[in-house]
């Protein structure tokens, strides 16, 4: 299922509401914050105008250049890292966000630019979730992030990780501006392919 069609399938909550309580003018912000290398992408997803298509062709064009074994350049990493994050919480649960979707870089690259794109309550509540995943510790390994048993969160740091879980989920979150902000990102960083 792609990016819309999980979208689609889960029910798209009030993304008005939650980008009002944002209060960003996310267009002014991408005309200042472009990153100095755009990435070169086919100009069918390019000319697409409507960000859940767009985030839905692109999305697919990701996962198809990460399979042939292509790397990613820096702006669809944080497409494709960002974009797999709903998906992944709906079909695995939240504590997979950690456990299967991201390295420890990759946890630094979505919480930093969460920040970047405007979706600080998100990245706050991402940041709190992974302290808890990593149990506090800030001087974790790749190696040791790795082999955290996803299971052993009992008690209260076991029901807040929940909590956080279900926040990131609601109606209202900012989880869903996410295809929005990644539209325009992208689109401030991207050049047809030629």
């Amino acid at each position: 299922m792609g990016v819309v069609g999980f979208y689609m399938h889960i029910g798209l909550p009030n993304t008005q509401r939650a980008d009002r309580e944002g209060g960003m003018d996310i267009r002014r912000w991408f005309k200042k914050k472009q990153e100095s290398a755009p990435v070169a992408l086919p100009r069918g997803i390019l000319d697409v105008t409507k960000p859940f298509d767009f985030c839905a062709d692109l999305f697919g064009y990701l996962v198809d250049k990460r399979a042939s074994g292509q790397s990613l350049s820096q702006v669809e990493q944080v497409a494709y890292s960002l974009l797999d994050m709903g998906p992944t919480i709906k079909m695995d649960g939240f504590v997979d966000l950690f456990y299967q979707a991201y390295s420890l870089r990759e946890c630094a690259i979505v919480e930093e630019y969460l920040r970047r794109l405007g979706l600080s309550k998100l990245a706050d509540l991402f940041a709190e979730a992974k302290s808890l995943y990593v149990q506090g510790r800030s001087d974790i390994t790749e190696e040791a992030y790795r082999e955290i048993d996803p299971f052993a969160m009992t008690g209260e740091e076991g029901a807040r990780f929940d909590e956080l879980g279900e926040m990131a989920t609601a109606d209202g979150s900012e989880l869903w501006l996410i295809p929005d902000r990644v539209f325009e990102y992208v689109k401030a960083n991207s050049v047809p392919l030629t």
